[in-house]
């Protein structure tokens, strides 16, 4: 434990806002190598990435974690300061980043010493992707980590990352898939001019709300066992000149879909598209559409990996897990294109990127037991 915990503090002094590491992987890597792990460092751009193996077998179990953290908001709103990490007595650690997720990066670094340290002829691969981007926006995080393990034909067959999945009870909740996460950028142009002479004009804003108001009346899909229906929501709506007495030469809305795997990117394209063409909109003077896919949707259903998980959580925390889906996204959507089997599974997430973000110590001790369990039963007790 007093190792665990000292590993958890020290991490979590370091002010490793996205995407700067602060020396947090240049103290996992030292770790590492005591453990004998192989290190191989692919930085970029500023972001830092760590890629650590061990063992040999053909079967490859992959841990995925990020060491950086979104910013603390008004420190003065903490009741300590968010990079100083405090235990206070009810057996709480508070600081920025406990969550969301040195915390869980830490279960899982002291989970495989354990399972290494019980077993120490075995030979099983245990791989670790660690990044400093994962808040951020990404491109040279895990993304730019796993284009370069396809090109050079890694095999992942299990990952699990350590995202705050748990809900009121360590391990009451995990995520076996995503939803995809596509953005558009939508434009109308129209007439600049003064709002008393409409004959001459043309107001941008106006179409722009009634193909709005189509956006939000379509039914994009049901949803289904394991994904709730598509949403579409808007972000933000840019128009007009600050003015009262003018129309502007354009108007633009941000909005995203969250999609399930019952479409496609295209088949959402289409039916946007399609609502153009009733307004007899030319693509090339009237409107622009950027678009954007933060990523496509995925899903575990079934196999060895979710044995594993669910039998950890019914041995070590005596509940049965609640799969979903739901959320954001995560660097899952960067694995998939290298592992089939990927389960997000982590701390409570009550005070995720919040003031006073924290956890008690004993969940972060049982995730650190439930880990080392699901090691187990995929390379030594071989459960099907």
């Amino acid at each position: 434990m007093y190792y665990l915990l000292k590993l958890v503090l020290n991490l979590l002094s370091k002010n490793s806002i996205t995407p700067n590491d602060k020396g947090c992987q240049y103290l996992l890597s030292n770790i590492f190598k005591r453990l004998c792990f192989r290190v191989e460092v692919f930085n970029k751009k500023g972001v830092h990435n760590l890629w650590v193996t061990n063992g040999f077998c053909k079967k490859t179990l992959l841990f995925v974690g990020h060491t950086d953290v979104v910013p603390s908001g008004p420190i003065k709103a903490w009741e300590i300061n968010p990079f100083l990490p405090y235990l206070n007595n009810r057996g709480y650690i508070i600081s920025r980043g406990i969550v969301d997720m040195k915390g869980s990066l830490c279960s899982m670094i002291k989970a495989t010493c354990n399972f290494i340290k019980l077993y120490p002829k075995s030979k099983e691969k245990i791989a670790f992707l660690i990044t400093s981007d994962e808040e951020g926006d990404g491109n040279y995080g895990t993304k730019y980590v796993i284009n370069k393990l396809i090109k050079r034909n890694e095999i992942i067959n299990y990952c699990i990352i350590g995202e705050p999945t748990s809900k009121s009870n360590t391990g009451d909740t995990l995520k076996i898939g995503r939803r995809g996460s596509l953005n558009a950028k939508i434009i109308i142009y129209g007439i600049q001019g003064h709002i008393a002479y409409t004959k001459q004009l043309l107001n941008p804003i106006h179409i722009l709300i009634n193909i709005i108001h189509y956006l939000l009346k379509i039914r994009w899909d049901k949803g289904n066992k394991y994904f709730s229906k598509t949403s579409f929501q808007i972000s933000n709506f840019i128009a007009g000149l600050g003015v009262s007495n003018m129309l502007p030469k354009y108007a633009k809305v941000l909005c995203n879909f969250r999609f399930s795997n019952e479409l496609t990117v295209n088949k959402i394209k289409t039916k946007v598209s399609n609502i153009f063409l009733l307004f007899n909109l030319n693509k090339k003077k009237d409107f622009k559409i950027n678009w954007y896919l933060s990523g496509e949707p995925y899903l575990t259903k079934k196999g060895t990996l979710l044995n594993a998980v669910i039998f950890g959580i019914n041995y070590m925390c005596k509940i049965q897990p609640k799969k979903n889906t739901n959320g954001g996204i995560s660097d899952g959507r960067f694995v998939k294109n290298l592992c089939k089997q990927i389960i997000e599974l982590g701390l409570i997430n009550a005070t995720i990127h919040k003031i006073n973000e924290c956890v008690c110590v004993s969940d972060i001790i049982l995730l650190t037991k439930l880990y080392q369990l699901i090691i187990e039963y995929l390379f030594i007790y071989k459960l099907k």
